[in-house]
């Protein structure tokens, strides 16, 4: 009898083991409590974890106007900086004065000149003029009022980052070079200050027919004899407001102020500050 009830025992027993090793049924774990969550219920309604990185797929129009404002840098209103009398030619260093003043990096037209912007003067083999691309110098001494041409973006460029980087840091300068009618108004519109190659009074551009040299890389250079650059500092009713290192405050007529800017190839820079490329890419299409 005892030898029977050890058997089927032992039977019992194999039975539960073999149950257990071969079962496919899940095990549910105890879950634990909610994390709790800032606000009130009705802040949260509709949440789910699935939710959680994810933006609406619409934004009002409040939220995107609040957006945008965020990206817009602050600069100062622009102070007028005349380039008469220390730089009669240096219309282009006395309209980043003007740019890098406004973005915070106060900066004095003449140390600006003789400290940081590549210039290069002209030198003369027979009767042969030599001289640089305005591309990547300033052609010859803008502080006279004979001697001096002009420079294009790349050396203002190059200038205005050498004193940003020496008083402080926090931005570069950006190119706008290209940028379309509808870009620079945005920045007009936004009261964003750019330094922007024209002609003087936005007449037709007009080559120096006296006047030209020869290039580094051999070419032959015919400079403009009515390039001008300016700093478009916003708009003012319907009109391009304009600082004009020569002539002043001025309000410009925007056909006309395209016109000789798009002739002159559309050239254009700005100060970038740190933390705003998202706005000034916007700004660029």
């Amino acid at each position: 009898m005892k030898k029977k009830r050890c058997f089927l025992l032992m039977v019992c027993l194999c039975v539960l083991f073999s149950g257990c090793a071969g079962s496919t049924a899940s095990v549910k774990l105890p879950v634990p409590a909610p994390a709790m969550l800032c606000g009130s219920a009705a802040d949260w309604e509709g949440f789910s974890p699935a939710n959680i990185g994810q933006t609406n797929e619409e934004v009002s129009e409040s939220e995107e106007d609040a957006l945008s404002q965020s990206l817009i840098q602050e600069f100062s209103p622009v102070e007028l900086i005349l380039q008469n009398p220390e730089l009669p030619n240096g219309c282009e260093v006395t309209s980043l004065a003007m740019l890098l003043t406004s973005a915070g990096y106060s900066a004095d037209k003449v140390d600006l000149y003789e400290e940081c912007l590549p210039t290069r003067d002209f030198t003369y083999s027979g009767n042969q003029r030599f001289g640089p691309s305005p591309e990547e110098a300033y052609a010859g001494d803008a502080s006279s009022s004979a001697g001096g041409w002009y420079c294009l973006e790349g050396p203002i460029i190059e200038a205005g980052n050498a004193w940003i980087e020496e008083h402080g840091g926090g931005g570069r300068m950006l190119s706008l070079t290209g940028i379309s009618q509808s870009g620079l108004d945005r920045y007009a519109q936004d009261g964003t200050p750019v330094a922007v190659w024209v002609t003087r009074d936005y007449a037709p551009p007009v080559y120096a027919d006296d006047f030209s040299w020869i290039l580094p890389n051999g070419e032959l250079y015919i400079p403009y004899d009515n390039l001008h650059c300016v700093v478009l500092a916003g708009e003012e009713n319907g009109q391009y407001r304009i600082a004009d290192p020569i002539n002043g405050w001025q309000l410009v007529d925007k056909d006309a102020f395209w016109n000789s800017f798009d002739a002159m190839g559309r050239r254009a820079v700005t100060v970038q500050l740190d933390g705003y490329s998202t706005l000034s890419n916007a700004l660029t299409q």
